[in-house]
C-alpha cells in the first residue's frame, strides 16, 4: 500500500482490528487507527498487551469456575465410587421386586 508499511496481503486483517464492529470505516477510523499502528511496537506496548492478557485470562478462569457444580469446586466434599458389591444387591433386589 505504498508508503504506509502495510501489505495487500495484511487488508482484511487490518480492517478487522481497525472496525468497531459495525463493518464500516469512517475516514477517520481508518487514519487514527493506521498512524497507531505503524512503526515498531515498544516495550511498553509489549508489557500492556501481556498485562490485558492476564487480566482476561483471571476473568475467563473466574467464569469458567463459576460454571463448575459446587462438588467439583469444594475441595472439603470427597466422592467416593460405591462398591461394585453394593450396586450389585441393589440391582438383584430390585430385579426380585425385594
Amino acid at each position: 500500500m505504498g508508503h504506509s508499511d502495510i501489505e495487500v496481503q495484511d487488508m482484511e486483517a487490518l480492517w478487522n482490528i481497525l472496525d468497531n464492529g459495525d463493518g464500516e470505516l469512517s475516514v477517520d477510523e481508518f487514519l487514527m487507527g493506521v498512524a497507531r499502528i505503524k512503526g515498531p511496537s515498544k516495550s511498553l506496548d509489549t508489557v500492556h498487551v501481556l498485562h490485558l492478557c492476564q487480566r482476561m485470562e483471571k476473568k475467563v478462569d473466574a467464569i469458567l469456575e463459576e460454571r463448575k457444580p459446587a462438588a467439583a469446586r469444594s475441595p472439603s466434599v470427597t466422592l467416593k465410587p460405591l462398591p461394585v458389591v453394593a450396586l450389585l444387591k441393589e440391582e438383584t433386589c430390585e430385579s426380585m421386586s425385594i
